[in-house]
């Protein structure tokens, strides 16, 4: 019953993105024109074949981003590109294929956000995070989207960027995104990266489709408001803490896809009442449980 449920809310969720022009459905407002090449700096990459947008300067908070720039399709949204600008809005065209790590970091006003089909790889592009850990939690957050849609070419939600300096780690694309309550992974994404939705306490709903493999470190930590998550038989690791402090999950079933449950994957998850472990998962990691007082 609850699985049912679960797939009837998540199909309700899908039509209300797709009526909205999320997801799949990657249509501009009809109000807003496109916004001027001369509010962004950007350079063209021979080998992406196509413009990268590596700075905003314009004053609207509404943004939409061209789909060509100098007759040149605009293919990435650098890192940082957007970094603590005021915007409120902004829509990405089909022509882009990468957001970079940081593209949307400190962005305090944005509300809404669609990912269009074309992007294949997102790193990290809602949060940025300190190599600190210590000084981490003082970088602070930003009104995050209410609702997110990742086109079916996604194979990855990343959890680090190797390119970006030393300096910076580039940690979960939903970290700390406290008014996000319902995600659908699309199919063909095959791995939710360390800290993706670290702290989304609003977080209630959440789709993994069949063709994600690894729950990565801290993916779903501190994710107190997910009451229920079905996870595929496609899963072969679930990562340390991966469901960490998740005190409104009340039970759970690990396939027997998975190898090993990592260290500290469900610590702390007080509401957990009842846990089933199909035969085949061959270790299950230190404290993996600890502090279930529930069960």
């Amino acid at each position: 019953m609850k699985k049912l449920l679960a797939l009837i809310l998540a199909a309700v969720f899908l039509l209300c993105l797709t009526a909205c022009g999320g997801g799949g459905d990657n249509r501009p407002p009809k109000d807003l024109a496109e916004t001027p090449a001369s509010d962004f700096t950007y350079e063209y990459k021979a080998e992406l074949g196509g413009m990268v947008i590596t700075s905003y300067k314009g004053s609207s908070t509404k943004v939409r981003i061209p789909e060509k720039i100098e007759g040149k399709p605009v293919i990435r949204i650098d890192n940082a590109a957007f970094k603590n600008s005021g915007i409120t809005y902004v829509y990405i065209p089909n022509s882009v294929t990468e957001i970079g790590g940081g593209a949307f970091y400190g962005c305090k006003g944005l509300a809404s956000v669609t990912i269009p089909k074309s992007v294949k790889s997102i790193d990290n592009a809602y949060a940025e995070r300190s190599a600190h850990a210590d000084i981490a939690s003082a970088l602070g957050g930003f009104a995050e989207p209410t609702s997110v849609a990742t086109g079916n070419s996604v194979t990855a939600i990343a959890d680090a960027d190797d390119e970006l300096p030393v300096e910076y780690v580039y940690y979960g694309v939903f970290d700390d995104c406290t008014g996000l309550e319902s995600v659908i992974i699309a199919d063909g994404v095959t791995k939710i990266g360390d800290y993706a939705f670290r702290g989304c306490t609003k977080l209630t709903d959440i789709t993994i489709p069949g063709s994600v493999t690894s729950i990565g470190e801290m993916a779903f930590y501190d994710c107190t408001g997910l009451t229920g998550v079905i996870i595929p038989n496609s899963v072969t690791s679930i990562g340390r803490y991966a469901f960490s402090g998740c005190s409104g999950l009340t039970d759970i079933t690990i396939p027997g896809s998975v190898t090993e449950i990592g260290f500290g994957a469900f610590v702390r998850c007080i509401g957990l009442t009842s846990v089933t472990i199909d035969d085949g998962v061959a270790k299950i990691g230190d404290y993996a449980f600890a502090f279930c007082t529930g069960l």
